[in-house]
């Protein structure tokens, strides 16, 4: 590790500006003169030999005298040099990064990073280290050349906040928030004479970010200021911490002053013990970094206690999607914006939670919301709410779907008939072969289109289907009322939708094209039909019943004609209850779209997609033709051709072709449509012949050998192998993983996702050790897919790795489908790592722990679900009762509602596919799908 001896340093602090020279929104400064003349002071006693200082200071820190300070070092040789600016940053209205400097004493003059750059070459010094303390200036780290040039072998920037966020300076300590964190990072008391250098890297930063994050927060009103660094380091570099405590005689006053300090004492510990008092037993709202509430204990005026375990007591999922609109509740997010307001922590509310949740619940969140954290937290009269009139008022029409949570989570008491309640608007019906509607039939469907938006609709026909899970009540029969209730959705909507025709020749229409895209019923209500067919069927067979009659089934085929647009859809979904070869058939009569494919892709699930079928769909985009009509067919078919291929075996044929054409692809050079064949093989690997396995990962390696570097395809074709098993990543890109996790023997690395949690092409979702999102994906793949007796597997740093990125990934708001593989590495970790260590007690203990934690809750809660969704049917409704017990002990809001959402959607997520269905299926019906190498 360098440790530079003979550095020269120039410190540039401008506080003075002329008059009217700021802009509306800069703020005139107080300490950045000051904050320039400590860190001079500071760099003096680090380097008192062999080195040069210089200071300047509001007017003397002109462009021309900045330009001659750092001249000036040319003239000898310096190990280091070390440049600070505290002033004002300026982002143009191109988002171009310049500071703020005076020249003559009254006139504005800006440096852009490239100027910047340009004075700092001045110097012969061959490493660098800058260090800016402005607003916005971390878009010099992304503007500035010098941290490219290879002129320095050592180049660093730390950036006071990022190109978004403004710098602070306060009264507290008489400097900016960025400098005081520097002066306290190198000076320390009672630091030895022989004390380490502080690594800039390592030690330094990590320090700088974190206190100014945390000051910026606390005094300024819960500002938000983010440090940031860009380096490129030849060899890790350190610089000296000061050793020596600057010691000064006491004054008369200052004696005086201690003394009356003395008195003081005493009438200042009964004010602290008042204060603390004050601190534990009470709370109030706040937003924190993340976006989401949080409480935090005491009054704001305590804010300075809110550190380490006192930072906060609980961090709620709340954010402001889920609070009130503020165009409607401003006083809510004023309150917790400016964390007014005190709140009783102590005590429980008349359900046996703790009384936060009343205030939040009944004051800051949206109806829906509100309705849903009393479902899940078992508030006193909500079952009132959900029974009789109160149905017809419960937000976006959620009613069935709260009531089927109440019951599943107190399957001791008598179910609730809300959904009759709600069933009762849909009482008209038409049969699939009429042709248009009348009557009384007619004005009650125009009237429920009217009133019932789509996704209201799919709402209650979501809480029919997880009633349906246990309520006997809801059978076949309603469904095929279902059915009819559809068509005179349909009929209507084509009633109205030839009202906005003046000809059928007319050009289209404003009119026309808004009520094309009002179509009902819509895919989002058929799939939420299918749900429903798809609980009373799992119901049943649960119970040792058929899943479906030869009436039932009959009539169900019987609807395709004028029904099957969502007759199809809830066939589909049946699996070997339904009729694949009906399904097929009703495809192929289609045009080319979304729609039919969908249904296939369901029969695919089953394993019951005939090759037939899969050959025609691809032979209709093109694919029997030549490379370009291959290309095309890839884009059209060919995402649906990977969900197919990772439920069942491709067609022979169909392999070949993609073999053949990655083959072509890549000896062209056309990566992506490379990437596009071979990923329906990685999927299929399972299914292939060793000879096609063994092409398939020449391939692979191919597609690298030509690139040269890993592209996106290519990782996650890894991942996708190493989940089938196959691939090394012991000798792949993927031994970075293995080093990683081994070499990291303190503290596993941070994952540092984007505040947006982007993963769109171009915003690529970054993390600390170079790798990206699809990168984390394909790891979490490959681990999944190692033999358990793999070191990698085994170890538990592995497991510590991957909850850290599935933790900043939740946090950053990455979607938890996205993530899903992450949760599915982490299951089975922990189930090898803890055998034996999975119950409703664990569990719940788990949660408790992260009642300050939101991101660990909804982890734990996660991999709970992806546990349970593994476990045999009699041993996950064992755990589930054991859940429900917990559910109805438990007291801390936090708590009780994660425990409720693993019940709920573990019952959510149970889809038929799932279920062992050997002995259910209809003999005419294979058990599953055939591929012949």
């Amino acid at each position: 590790m360098i440790t530079p001896r003979r550095v020269c340093t120039l410190c540039v602090g401008l506080a003075r500006y002329p008059p009217g020279a700021l802009r509306a929104d800069e703020r005139a400064l107080e300490f950045a003169s000051l904050s320039a003349q400590d860190l001079h002071r500071l760099f003096r006693e680090l380097w008192p030999s062999e080195s040069s200082h210089s200071l300047l200071i509001d007017a003397e820190a002109t462009p021309e005298a900045i330009a001659a300070a750092l001249l000036s070092f040319s003239k000898r040789n310096f190990d280091l040099l070390v440049f600070y600016f505290a002033g004002h940053g300026r982002l143009s209205a191109e988002r171009k990064f310049s500071l703020v400097t005076v020249s003559g004493g009254s006139r504005i003059v800006e440096l852009g990073a490239h100027e910047v750059d340009e004075l700092l070459r001045k110097s012969a010094a061959p490493n660098i280290l800058i260090l800016l303390d402005a607003c916005y200036a971390g878009a010099f780290v992304a503007e500035s050349n010098v941290l490219r040039d290879a002129k320095f072998r050592i180049r660093i920037c730390l950036a006071s906040s990022t190109a978004e966020q403004r710098s602070w300076e306060d009264s507290f300590s008489n400097r900016t928030l960025f400098a005081d964190a520097l002066v306290t990072a190198l000076t320390a008391e009672n630091v030895s004479q022989t004390a380490a250098p502080a690594s800039i890297l390592g030690e330094l930063f990590p320090f700088v970010s974190e206190y100014v994050a945390r000051h910026a927060y606390g005094l300024k009103a819960g500002a938000v200021q983010e440090p940031v660094i860009g380096a490129v380091c030849a060899s890790p570099i350190a610089i000296p911490r000061s050793a020596r405590i600057a010691g000064q005689e006491l004054s008369t006053a200052q004696v005086l002053l201690r003394r009356t300090r003395q008195v003081l004492t005493a009438v200042g510990a009964v004010v602290f013990v008042g204060a603390v008092f004050v601190f534990l037993a009470t709370w109030r709202p706040a937003l924190n970094e993340s976006g989401f509430l949080e409480l935090r204990h005491g009054p704001k005026w305590l804010s300075a206690l809110n550190v380490g375990p006192w930072r906060k007591i609980v961090e709620t999922d709340l954010n402001n999607e889920k609070l009130k609109d503020p165009s409607e509740s401003p006083e809510v997010v004023e309150r917790i914006q400016n964390e007014t307001g005190i709140y009783p922590w102590p005590g429980m509310d008349s359900s046996g939670i703790r009384r936060w949740a009343d205030v939040v619940i009944r004051q800051w969140v949206t109806e829906s919301v509100a309705m849903l954290w009393s479902v899940r937290m078992g508030v006193e009269g909500v079952k009132e709410q959900l029974s009789g009139k109160n149905v017809r008022i419960v937000p976006e029409a959620k009613a069935t779907e709260y009531a089927a949570e109440y019951s599943l989570l107190r399957p001791d008491q008598p179910e609730l008939d809300t959904w009759k309640s709600q069933w009762t608007d849909t009482a008209f019906q038409a049969s699939c072969g009429a042709g248009d509607l009348s009557g009384r039939t007619s004005e009650l469907a125009e009237l429920y289109l009217g009133l019932a938006p789509d996704d209201q609709t799919a709402n209650w026909l979501r809480g029919l289907a997880l009633t349906a899970t246990f309520d006997d009540r809801l059978g076949f029969d309603r469904v095929i009322q279902l059915i009819g209730t559809f068509k005179a959705m349909r009929l209507s909507w084509e009633k109205d939708y030839r009202g906005t025709l003046v000809s059928e020749t007319e050009p289209l229409s404003p009119a026309r094209v808004a009520k094309v895209f009002s179509k009902r019923p819509t895919r989002v209500e058929t799939s939420s039909l299918a749900d429903l067919a798809e609980s009373v069927v799992m119901r049943r067979l649960r119970a040792g019943q058929p899943g479906l009659d030869a009436r039932e089934r009959s009539e169900l085929i019987g609807s395709i004609n004028g029904c099957g647009d969502w007759v199809v859809p809830v066939l589909a979904r049946l699996g070997p209850f339904g009729d694949p070869a009906a399904i097929t058939a009703w495809a192929r009569t289609k045009p080319a779209g979304d729609q039919e494919r969908n249904s296939l892709l369901v029969l695919a699930n089953y394993g019951l997609l005939d090759s037939a079928t899969i050959e025609w769909l691809l032979t209709r985009n093109g694919f029997d033709g030549d490379y370009s009509a291959k290309k095309s067919a890839l884009t059209n078919a060919g995402e649906w051709l990977v969900d197919v291929a990772q439920q069942q075996a491709l067609p022979k044929t169909v392999v070949e072709e993609l073999l053949a054409f990655s083959g072509t692809a890549i000896g062209s050079d056309d990566y992506v449509y490379a990437g596009k064949a071979l990923k329906p093989l990685a999927w299929n690997a399972r299914y292939l012949s060793a000879s096609e396995q063994s092409t398939l990962e020449m391939r692979v390696n191919d597609l690298h050998q030509r690139t040269r570097v890993q592209t996106a395809d290519e990782t996650e074709l890894r991942g996708i192998l190493g989940l089938k098993g196959l691939g090394d990543p012991e000798t792949n890109r993927w031994g970075a993983l293995a080093e990683l996790v081994e070499t990291h023997e303190a503290k596993v690395p941070s994952i540092n996702f984007p505040p947006s949690g982007s993963d769109a092409p171009g915003q690529p979702t970054r993390l600390s050790s170079g790798w990206k999102l699809n990168d984390l994906i394909a790891a979490s793949r490959i681990v999944s897919g190692l033999p358990k007796e793999s070191r990698l597997y085994r170890n538990a740093k592995t497991l510590g790795f991957l909850e850290n990125a599935a933790r900043d990934g939740i946090r950053a708001r990455v979607s938890i489908e996205k993530l899903k593989p992450v949760f599915e590495a982490l299951s089975n970790l922990r189930c090898e790592l803890s055998p034996g260590n999975f119950d409703a007690q664990a569990i719940t203990t788990t949660l408790k722990k992260a009642r300050d934690n939101y991101a660990q809750r909804q982890l734990t809660t996660e991999i709970a679900m992806t546990v349970l969704h593994s476990l045999g049917y009699s041993k996950k409704i064992a755990i589930l009762a054991e859940l429900r017990h917990c559910w109805k002990e438990e007291q801390e809001p936090e708590t009780k509602y994660a425990l409720a959402t693993i019940i709920i959607e573990s019952y959510r997520r149970e889809k038929l596919p799932d279920l062992d269905l050997k002995g259910f299926f209809p003999a005419s019906q294979p058990a599953t799908g055939a591929h012949s190498n």
